[in-house]
């Protein structure tokens, strides 16, 4: 199993790496900071009238992301490295344990996409999850996660370009593996990898999106359990997007990320 892992991890990378050194690909480097919150319906459950077995089966989760990325050379082509706010998100979710392993979820995020040239785009995206955990021996975690989401556009950064549909439809699938680092008790290593494919052209104000692969995340990376309740993530995130837009070519954001999660089960 240990051989296994190893070989799929290097396998990823160098996935990775080929498409980070394509041609025609622009490379940057940036940040990605969250904060996410969880717990169960039992944390409110008696003022719904539902019982601990009932209440524990139902869930909750907010989270809150800010990416930063170098490039300001877009702008202004003698900039010098800046990490530039490009991205602020939010995610709030519901879910359904339909089994100890599987949930069903259903939630809605917002988008705010800021550019160097100091306009914005924002896009609102309701989404619908199911995942999957389990343990498959050796001490690994198995998680995939299947979203279908819905993509509007808020407001749009540009009044120009043909308009292909208002609503876009997107699937993404994850999946990923952990293990608890040996010899220790509280540092986990996980690595996952999810694709992101339109399954309709779409788009507005000049901002277009055909059918087919847009993005792959490749994260690879260290949790650290401060307590039973809070985790520490610190590691790498492969952003890979292809653009379809005319003269836009395809980008690979090399990401430091670094986040907090609590669940308050």
């Amino acid at each position: 199993m240990t051989r296994s892992y190893i070989f799929f991890i290097t396998f990823i990378l160098l996935t990775s790496s080929s498409l980070s050194f394509a041609e025609g690909v622009q490379e940057e480097f940036g940040t990605w900071g969250f904060a996410a919150f969880s717990g169960s319906a039992k944390l409110f459950g008696k003022a719904l009238g539902l019982d601990d077995e009932t209440a524990s089966k139902f869930h909750w989760s907010i989270m809150g992301m800010t990416r930063n990325r170098d490039d300001s050379f877009l702008s202004n082509p003698n900039a010098g490295a800046s990490m530039n706010p490009r991205q602020e998100l939010f995610w709030s979710s519901l879910g359904y344990s339909i089994t100890p392993n599987a949930s069903f979820w259903f939630g809605y995020s917002q988008y705010w996409d800021l550019l160097p040239n100091g306009k914005h785009d924002s896009v609102s995206r309701p989404y619908q999850d199911f995942l999957y955990t389990t343990h498959i021996g050796g001490g690994f975690t198995f998680t995939s996660r299947s979203r279908l989401e819905e993509l509007f556009t808020v407001s749009g950064y540009d009044a120009t370009g043909t308009t292909l549909g208002d609503i876009g439809i997107r699937f993404r699938q994850l999946f990923g593996i952990s293990h608890a680092i040996p010899g220790t008790k509280n540092v986990s290593i996980y690595l996952s990898d999810e694709l992101w494919e339109y399954l309709n052209s779409w788009g507005v104000n000049g901002d277009q999106n055909l059918a087919g692969f847009n993005q792959n995340h490749l994260a690879l990376g260290f949790n650290f359990r401060i307590n039973s309740n809070a985790n520490v993530t610190l590691g790498y995130l492969g952003n890979y997007i292809h653009n379809t837009a005319p003269r836009s070519p395809d980008l690979m954001i090399h990401n430091l990320q670094l986040g907090f999660t609590y669940n308050f089960n």
